[in-house]
């Protein structure tokens, strides 16, 4: 797989399953779906993220053993996040970000209905 990746999509739903691999800039665009995107697993290297759904539900799940840090913006909705602490307004980093030498970094956007994120158990 390619440092960089990007998928779009419409209604429906779409699972991605990236931990593991070599993508270092992501980019998830969704229109009326319900997205998981999964990074647990192995990282070797940084990650930054940009993820935005429209409408629908937006399911972030995050490994342990590297530093998270999300930046999410919800405009009409709810958001559900397990195991990252809030650092300032709508910033959350897990307990390993600031001694990590990998670290992801993700921007979470969604415009109308719910985001969760869930560290990997």
């Amino acid at each position: 797989m390619s440092p960089k990746w990007t998928k779009l999509a419409g209604a429906g739903n779409l699972a991605l399953a990236l931990g593991g691999t070599a993508v270092t800039n992501l980019e998830v665009d969704v229109d009326a779906a319900r997205a998981e995107v999964d990074l647990s697993g192995e990282w070797g290297q940084y990650l930054t993220a940009d993820l935005k759904a429209d409408a629908g539900q937006l399911t972030i799940i995050v490994p342990t053993g590297v530093g998270v840090r999300i930046e999410t913006d919800v405009d009409a909705g709810d958001k559900d996040i397990d195991g990252l602490t809030e650092i300032e307004e709508n910033a959350y980093v897990n307990g390993e970000y600031d001694t990590a030498t990998v670290r992801l970094t993700i921007k979470a956007d969604v415009d109308a209905g719910q985001l969760k994120i869930e560290v990997a158990e």
